[in-house]
């Protein structure tokens, strides 16, 4: 007599293994979607640097603005009193921006006044700055100033997937030390 397996007995085992395996692509998927959502967040600590650098380089005040559509960087134009977005790679905001919402925190430093009244062009004071309040409306002031010491206004913005549930995940600093990537739950750990 011939031994072989009933077409009912292959059925069972190719259900189960297709049951495996949609298990197995959907803790794939949603890990693909977390590992990007965490490399996004890197890569703008990153640029965070970058334009600290940048600032220091050129002896020039930049600006993190924060909204709905991501993070943009700026550069402040002395001469003109303005904010010059900087649009061009590495600054560019990336299309996985738009799948976030974010939230800002910012600390002022103590003593310093880094309020958009510090960047405005008339009457200057004897640091360079005016305080021309005139002038304030046409200004795009940055939430967060990076200054041309290498000094950052201390910041937190924190940021949640729109599509999906995740962890939010933070990026912050003291002013003075690197930007850091962090979960909420960490927040006192480094």
């Amino acid at each position: 007599m011939a031994r072989g397996f009933t077409l009912i007995e292959i059925l069972v085992v190719v259900v189960v293994v297709s049951i495996a395996m949609s298990v197995v692509v959907a803790n794939f998927s949603g890990s693909d979607r977390q590992q990007e959502y965490s490399g996004h967040m890197h890569r703008l600590a990153l640029k965070v640097e970058m334009a600290r650098d940048k600032a220091v380089q050129r002896n020039r005040e930049w600006g993190i603005h924060v909204d709905e559509s991501g993070v943009r960087f700026s550069e402040y134009d002395q001469i003109n009193g303005l904010w010059v977005m900087q649009s061009q790679r590495p600054f560019n905001a990336g299309e996985f921006a738009a799948e976030l919402e974010y939230a800002v925190e910012v600390e002022a430093f103590a003593g310093i006044d880094i309020s958009a009244e510090t960047f405005a062009q008339n009457d200057q004071d004897e640091t360079g700055f005016s305080l021309d309040e005139n002038k304030l409306q046409d200004t795009d002031f940055p939430d967060v100033v990076i200054f041309s010491s290498g000094e950052v206004t201390p910041f937190k913005i924190q940021t949640e997937p729109k599509a999906w549930q995740s962890e939010p995940l933070i990026l912050s600093s003291d002013g003075f030390t690197r930007v850091r990537v962090h979960r909420e739950s960490e927040q006192g750990s480094d």
